[in-house]
């Protein structure tokens, strides 16, 4: 089965097919009991929901809606997946509390073979964070804050736990501190925030209110359209390293061809602006 819906509507879709899922007898009444919370509030919270709404809200008819809901409750295990789609929006984080609630009352999480996958918007995504590749997380999840954390990474490093960065701020709080004024000039690589953040309009307006913008990328994007100096780089698949895939196995992944001399500037070109 495959259904397109109305952009933006993927948490009513959730709560639509949660709503028909109780009401089919299909919640997992033990799981529920020994391994959750406030599921009494969730049931009396979809079931005030008409479905018919719903429906018109989603342009999911209602057969479509049950049949989908009918295959769920009923499979002996389950799995979501659920792309940037559902999470790049205002409210992208209460959908996917939406989605994981369908497996929290089907009992299909915490077991072999059920449980919830996010797909990531970019090319090893999962990877780059394991790498450390947040504001808030050193490699590994460590948290930057966690003096023990740390100290480990720093002694991995060879370096000083005082040269450690401390927190900084999410992508789209970047946006935000532009808006205030406190971030004048942005260097974006092999990234294009007016695309991959929420709320595209708001992203496009701080970028133009940047004094100065450095995009390096493959190609002209969005964002790159608005930048004072744009920098060629390669694709991550011309280099040898690792990619660790949705179930978290990490693989070896050779580069595609020999990279050329000059395709190796861009980090001697980090180092010395480093220095400067």
């Amino acid at each position: 089965m495959a259904y397109s819906i109305e952009a933006g509507t993927d948490a009513a879709l959730a709560n639509g097919l949660l709503k028909l899922i109780i009401e089919q007898g299909y919640a997992d009444e033990t799981f529920l009991s020994e391994r959750t919370t406030g599921f009494d509030e969730v049931k009396d919270h979809v079931q005030s929901m008409d479905i018919e709404s719903i429906s018109t809200l989603t342009d999911v008819s209602v057969e479509q809606l049950e049949k989908v809901a009918l295959t769920f409750g009923k499979a002996e295990r389950a799995m979501v997946f659920t792309a940037r789609g559902v999470e790049q929006q205002t409210d992208g984080y209460m959908a996917v509390r939406n989605f994981l609630n369908l497996l929290l009352v089907t009992g299909n999480i915490g077991e072999q073979g059920c449980g919830y996958g996010a797909i990531t918007g970019q090319g090893n995504g999962q990877g780059g964070r394991e790498h450390g590749q947040k504001a808030d997380q050193l490699p590994g999840y460590r948290s930057i804050e966690n003096k023990e954390h740390r100290q480990y990474i720093a002694d991995v490093w060879g370096i000083n736990e005082e040269d450690l960065p401390r927190k900084g701020v999410s992508a789209y709080e970047m946006m935000e501190k532009v808006h205030e004024g406190e971030i004048k000039a942005m260097f974006i690589m092999g990234s294009n925030p007016i695309v991959s953040n929420p709320n595209a309009t708001y992203v496009k307006e701080a970028l133009e209110k940047l004094s100065f913008i450095v995009s390096v990328d493959m190609f002209i994007s969005e964002s790159g359209k608005l930048a004072d100096l744009i920098l060629p780089t390669t694709s991550y698949l011309e280099n040898e390293g690792t990619m660790t895939n949705v179930e978290g196995r990490v693989m070896l992944r050779p580069a595609s061809k020999e990279k050329l001399e000059k395709q190796s500037m861009i980090g001697k070109f980090f180092v010395r602006l480093q220095a400067c």
